[in-house]
């Protein structure tokens, strides 16, 4: 079963997302009916949540999330049901869910506080940064965020580091504040590429190819930086970051 769970991750690599779903029910069909197996299946159907996220199929990514959330819970798996709210909460917001994605946000934060889990602390309070910043509460997500590039630095989470500072440019730019939101936002993508984030160095340049738009240089530019995001994107099998790229391209 766990070769099925690894076999299945290298298919999603290669974008081979069907077989890599079929690995995964072909694992969950040989586990047994214990405390290992249980763990086991949480762990596969974390993987088949990723898988169909990846693909846009987020609704069903939900539910394999939640099943595993349910069974981590009983097995006191805190870390693991931490890693479940955060899934959850992420395609909730990716999803426009924002209020949801908070409550999700935030009962993981509080079980890193109860384990005293710090390494992916900061990344949470990026997460709930971002989440506070799509609804507007600009005062309230900057306080998060300053939190969460502070304890990033201090665990040397580069990747966690860069999204908060890209959100912080994401709030300039919608602040109309378009010098301030590019120094934010070059260095996010700077950061993302040092940490390797796909995701990371997506979403910072697209925002960077919409503040030279909204700062009113030459369009082609911008669109060089959507177009490079876009293709990154296509890479990586990121069917949002596709449809932002192209939507940037277009204006």
């Amino acid at each position: 079963a766990d070769m099925l769970r690894l076999r299945a991750r290298a298919l999603n690599d290669l974008g081979r997302n069907d077989e890599a779903l079929d690995s995964v029910s072909k694992a969950l069909r040989l586990l047994p009916d214990n405390r290992r197996g249980a763990r086991m299946r949480g762990e596969l159907l974390h993987t088949q949540g990723n898988i169909r996220f990846y693909t846009g199929q987020m609704t069903d990514a939900v539910a394999s999330y939640a099943e595993a959330l349910a069974l981590f819970r009983k097995l006191n798996f805190k870390r693991l049901e931490a890693t479940m709210l955060m899934n959850i909460g992420f395609v909730s917001q990716c999803m426009g869910e924002y209020e949801g994605a908070l409550k999700y946000y935030q009962e993981a934060y509080n079980i890193d506080l109860q384990i005293g889990d710090r390494f992916y602390t900061g990344a949470k309070l990026a997460n709930i940064g971002q989440a506070h910043a799509e609804i507007g509460q600009y005062d309230r997500a900057e306080r998060y965020l300053r939190k969460a590039i502070d304890l990033c630095k201090a665990v040397e989470d580069t990747s966690g580091e860069s999204d908060a500072v890209t959100t912080l440019g994401q709030i300039r730019l919608w602040q109309r504040n378009v010098d301030s939101a590019r120094r934010y936002l070059n260095e996010g993508l700077k950061l993302a590429r040092e940490s390797e984030s796909a995701y990371g160095e997506m979403r910072a340049q697209i925002y960077v190819a919409v503040a030279k738009l909204d700062a009113g240089e030459p369009p082609e530019g911008a669109l060089v930086e959507a177009e490079q995001a876009t293709e990154l994107s296509r890479r990586s099998d990121m069917p949002q970051g596709i449809v932002f790229g192209l939507m940037v391209q277009a204006k």
